[in-house]
């Protein structure tokens, strides 16, 4: 893989992010307490301060690459 190449050898499918702390808390906790808690050693979950910044990093990825990027964000968007 690209990322191999590179050197960068991840250990994780993806990473997701949330709009805040709380989100990342509030996912988290929701993860452990459900049947898909491998999500939670499977994912970074990583808050990102604002809709935008998660727009912003999901508009910008790379798509040769086998790695998840998520983004999930707040009722009020």
């Amino acid at each position: 893989s690209i990322l191999r190449e590179l050197g960068l050898d991840i250990n994780k499918k993806g990473i997701i992010y949330v709009e805040d702390y709380m989100a990342e808390l509030f996912l988290k906790r929701i993860l452990s307490s459900s049947k898909k808690s491998n999500i939670l050693s499977d994912y970074d979950i990583k808050s990102v301060k604002g809709e935008g910044n998660i727009t912003n990093r999901l508009k910008s990825t790379c798509t040769e690459i086998n790695f998840d990027i998520i983004g999930i964000y707040d009722a009020d968007m």
